[in-house]
């Protein structure tokens, strides 16, 4: 997998969630412009904080997200499209570097971190608004992966083999190295894009081009495995990929910060994941906590 130059910082709502809850703001923002480097948030990131949240929390939290932004500037932060658009924008472009530079906040979603009245209205209104955008966007991620394309995927790993033990999971782990020839998981996303443009096929023979959907497609691969393990089965690997609903919409999450070069994260599973990817040097970008950075 080929490095990218660039000196972004993608951050998720776990690590935003530390940052709010121990007052860490400013030295965030000081880390950020001694590095200088550049914050990425995401659209999803609003997302995530209104549907998870009171109205009186979300209030705090989109104050203080505001005030993260206001004081980075448009030279120390960016904002980057939510993650279906970045599928169909990696399909329909060759993209070299990272398409940040030319995302644009969107002036919705502007106007809700410039205006805390507009952002009751929209919390309160469950019919429109960002936060019915966030459910609705978590229930098609789960729903995502449809059971066959995981049961392809299983059946192609077998290699004929009827059984599989729990040793012979944990070495196929051990070995993994990325998507072969074709992936069923990417298939069934081209097919939701209806993009019959390209193949998996294509995708997995140019990972450079297309890196938002190689890195989902690697962490699509490696949850799949997990969910053959016990769950008795107390082994690194096991920990690393344990069964939760939430993995799939954790895993598009990640792939988010496929044009950056550090994470930001407070998912121990998911930093686990991607970092054991780069260490296969199937991914570029390095997943760490925010003590990891902040030394706290």
């Amino acid at each position: 997998m080929s490095q990218v130059e660039s000196h972004d910082v993608f951050i998720d709502s776990s690590a935003l969630f530390e940052v709010f809850r121990k007052n860490l703001s400013s030295q965030l923002i000081n880390w950020i412009k001694k590095e200088k480097k550049r914050l990425i948030f995401s659209e999803l990131i609003a997302a995530e904080l209104m549907a998870n949240e009171s109205e009186e929390k979300v209030l705090e939290d989109f104050k203080k997200l505001r005030q993260i932004w206001k004081d980075l500037g448009i030279k120390y932060s960016a904002w980057m499209m939510m993650p279906e658009e970045f599928f169909k924008t990696e399909i329909k472009n060759i993209i070299k570097s990272t398409p940040l530079e030319s995302v644009k906040i969107t002036s919705k979603f502007k106007s809700l971190l410039s205006n805390p009245e507009l952002l009751k209205i929209q919390y309160r209104n469950s019919d429109e608004g960002i936060k019915k955008s966030a459910t609705l966007w978590k229930e098609k991620t789960y729903q995502s992966v449809d059971l066959n394309a995981q049961a392809r995927f299983l059946e192609s790993i077998k290699n004929g083999n009827s059984n599989l033990s729990t040793k012979d999971i944990s070495l196929i782990i051990k070995n993994y190295d990325g998507p072969k020839v074709e992936c069923h998981f990417l298939d069934l996303l081209l097919e939701q894009l209806k993009c019959n443009s390209i193949t998996s096929a294509q995708i997995i023979q140019s990972p450079a081009r297309f890196r938002f959907l190689y890195t989902w497609s690697c962490l699509a691969e490696l949850t799949a495995l997990g969910n053959l393990l016990p769950n008795s089965d107390g082994s690194p690997n096991a920990q690393m990929l344990r069964v939760d609903k939430g993995n799939w919409y954790d895993n598009t999450i990640a792939a988010s910060a496929t044009f950056c070069e550090i994470f930001l994260t407070n998912d121990e599973n998911l930093i686990q994941k991607c970092n054991y990817l780069q260490s296969k040097n199937l991914i570029h970008f390095t997943a760490k906590r925010i003590s990891d950075i902040l030394k706290i």
